[in-house]
């Protein structure tokens, strides 16, 4: 597996994040979550965002921007791996670089 920096606005991003979107939706109800993401928050020094391939298939994504009710605070936005790529490893390789 390969984890590579992008930016949030990147072709491939935006395809996970529709499936994300949809999946929220399933589980919760609704639209998911529809709060719009400035693609400059993910962008260093703001934050960072990553795109998991697999033999050159997208499998997962996930990042990390500063922000959160006190100083010095960040969150992990859009961590997802899709469902064929659950329980793998995916995840936790992402969360490792987002930490």
């Amino acid at each position: 597996m390969e984890l590579e920096e992008v930016r949030y606005d990147h072709r491939v991003v935006q395809e996970l994040t529709r499936e994300v979107q949809a999946e929220y939706g399933r589980r919760y109800g609704g639209d998911g979550d529809s709060s719009p993401m400035d693609p400059e928050r993910f962008v260093a020094p703001h934050g960072r965002f990553f795109l998991a391939t697999l033999e050159g298939e997208p499998v997962g994504m996930g990042g990390w921007r500063w922000g959160g009710p006190a100083e010095g605070d960040a969150e992990i936005k859009r961590m997802y791996v899709r469902e064929e790529r659950r329980r793998t490893g995916v995840a936790r390789a992402i969360l490792d670089e987002l930490e």
